[in-house]
């Protein structure tokens, strides 16, 4: 899964990072957009399972499909 979160700098992707690993033991790498010339999260496939299951009673039906539930 990759979060766009290309409003930050690197430092800020830093101090993100390390508050998911802190926060839920996640371990997102920093990424590099070229075509942006932004950085953005992206996480390893274990993660992107913790990470929906925290996330899943927060997303309302019509976003569903973006962490792959079915309409």
């Amino acid at each position: 899964m990759d979060l766009y979160t290309m409003s930050f700098t690197y430092k800020e992707h830093l101090i993100i990072q390390n508050w998911f690993k802190k926060k839920y033991e996640f371990f997102p790498k920093i990424n590099y957009h070229k075509q942006s010339d932004k950085y953005y999260l992206r996480f390893n496939f274990l993660d992107t399972q913790k990470l929906v299951n925290i996330i899943k009673p927060y997303i309302i039906q019509s976003m569903g499909r973006k962490i792959g539930l079915r309409a």
